[in-house]
C-alpha cells in the first residue's frame, strides 16, 4: 500500500511540473487582453500583455492594465506589456496601467490617433524605443519619478505642452522630437548623457539643466545636435556649478564659418559660435567664471543668478513676496487682499486663492511654475 502511495505522489508531482512547464510561454486571454505566461529568476509566475482582442478593430476608447491576472488557477502579477501590444487600436482615447507593470516594449502605441491620455505606475522603470510616436492628442505625460530608461524615438511627433522626464539616466537618440506645442524642458539631475537629436525641432523656449547639489553634481555631457532646430529656444537655465561638458572638437576657427560637427544648441538661426550669443545662460551665484571658459558657453550671454529665488519678475508689487520654501511656495502681502494663482509653465492652473493680508504656503512637486499674485508676476523652479 506504502509503494502504491509512492508511485501515486511521484505521478502527481510529474503531472503537476509538466502543466507548470507547459505553462511557460502560454498566452491567454482575460480581461479583454491577450497574455503571455512568463516565470521570473525567482520561480514566480508572471504575466505579459502581448496584445489587445482585435488590434485596429479594437472598439473602446479604454483599455485598463490589471495588477493581476489568473490562469489555469494561478495568480500572476502582470509586471510587463510587449511590444507592439497596443499597435493600431484607432478608438484608444485612454489607457491606465496598473502599479507591478515595469516595463513597456517598443512600439506600443503607434497607430492610435486618438490616444489623449496616458496613466503610468509608480513602479514604472524603463520605456521602449517609438513607444510614444505619432499621437497627435496626446497634449500631457508626467513619467514616474523612478523610471530610469527610455529608448530612441520614445516621444516623438505628439501635442504635449507638459513634460516631465521622471529620474531617466540618459535622453537617447530622437527621444524627444518634433513636439511643437511643449514650451518648456527641465533635464533632471539624473541624466548623465544627452545624445544627438534627443531633443529636437520641439516648441521650447527655454531648458533647464537640474543638479543634485556640488557635492553629488552628475557630470552631464551633451553630444553634437543634442538641441538641434529649437528655433524658439531663447533661455537656458543651469544649476551646476561647472559647465556640462561638450562633445566634439570646437575651435575659434567656427566664429567665421559654420559648425560643421552640429554642435549643441545649433538652429538655421544660429550656425556660429559667434551667434551664441543670441541664447541668455543662467548660472548659479559666483559660476560665472567657470562658463568663460570654453568656446561653447562663453559666447552665450551668461548671468548670474539665485536659483533660490524668484527667476524673473514683471511689474513687481512692494507689497506681495514671493518665496521659494522647501516643497513648495510661500507667498506673503500687506494691506487689501491679494489673488493668488500658480500654474505650470504650460499654464496649467495648480493652485488659486486669495491672500487675506497674510502668509499663503503652497506644497508643489518639482517643476517649473509661474505664480501670479497682485501685480507680481515671478517664475519659479521648485526642487
Amino acid at each position: 500500500m506504502k509503494k502504491f502511495y509512492s508511485v501515486a505522489a511521484i505521478f502527481l508531482i510529474g503531472v503537476l511540473m509538466s502543466q507548470a512547464t507547459d505553462m511557460v510561454g502560454e498566452a491567454f486571454s482575460s480581461q479583454g487582453l491577450w497574455f503571455e505566461s512568463v516565470k521570473d529568476n525567482g520561480g514566480n509566475w508572471t504575466a505579459r500583455v502581448v496584445a489587445s482582442y482585435s488590434g485596429s478593430r479594437y472598439s473602446q476608447d479604454e483599455i485598463i492594465v490589471p495588477a493581476t491576472v489568473e490562469s489555469r488557477g494561478t495568480v500572476m502579477v502582470v509586471t510587463a506589456i510587449g511590444k507592439d501590444a497596443f499597435t493600431g487600436c484607432e478608438n484608444l482615447r485612454k489607457i491606465s496601467i496598473a502599479e507591478g507593470v515595469k516595463v513597456i516594449g517598443d512600439n506600443n502605441f503607434t497607430g492610435c490617433p486618438k490616444l489623449e491620455k496616458v496613466l503610468l505606475p509608480s513602479g514604472l522603470i524603463e520605456i521602449g524605443g517609438n513607444c510614444f510616436s505619432e499621437l497627435p492628442s496626446l497634449g500631457s505625460i508626467v513619467l514616474p519619478e523612478g523610471l530610469t530608461d527610455v529608448g530612441s524615438g520614445s516621444f516623438c511627433s505628439l501635442g504635449v505642452s507638459h513634460l516631465e522626464l521622471g529620474s531617466i539616466r540618459e535622453i537617447p537618440q530622437n527621444s524627444f522630437c518634433n513636439l511643437p506645442m511643449l514650451k518648456s524642458l527641465v533635464v533632471p539631475a539624473s541624466v548623465g548623457v544627452i545624445e544627438s537629436g534627443a531633443v529636437s525641432d520641439t516648441g521650447i523656449e527655454e531648458v533647464w539643466f537640474e543638479s543634485a547639489g556640488s557635492s553629488q553634481e552628475k557630470m552631464l555631457l551633451l553630444t553634437n545636435g543634442s538641441f538641434r532646430n529649437n528655433k524658439a529656444l531663447r533661455r537656458i537655465y543651469c544649476r551646476h556649478s561647472t559647465p556640462p561638458r561638450v562633445e566634439g572638437p570646437v575651435s575659434a576657427d567656427f566664429d567665421v564659418t559654420p559648425f560643421q560637427h552640429n554642435f549643441p544648441f545649433r538652429t538655421d538661426n544660429i550656425q556660429t559660435l559667434e551667434e551664441l550669443s543670441a541664447l541668455t545662460l543662467y548660472v548659479p551665484t559666483y559660476c560665472a567664471g567657470t562658463y568663460s571658459y570654453g568656446l561653447l558657453w562663453e559666447r552665450m550671454t551668461i548671468a548670474e543668478h539665485d536659483f533660490e529665488a524668484g527667476l524673473d519678475s514683471a511689474d513687481a508689487d512692494c507689497a506681495v513676496r514671493v518665496d521659494v520654501v522647501p516643497g513648495g511656495v510661500s507667498v506673503s502681502a500687506t494691506g487689501s487682499r491679494v489673488p493668488v494663482r500658480i500654474c505650470t509653465i504650460s499654464g496649467m492652473e495648480v493652485y488659486s486663492a486669495e491672500n487675506e493680508s497674510g502668509n499663503i504656503r503652497c506644497v508643489l512637486p518639482s517643476g517649473i511654475y509661474v505664480v501670479k499674485a497682485g501685480d507680481s508676476v515671478r517664475k519659479v523652479s521648485i526642487r
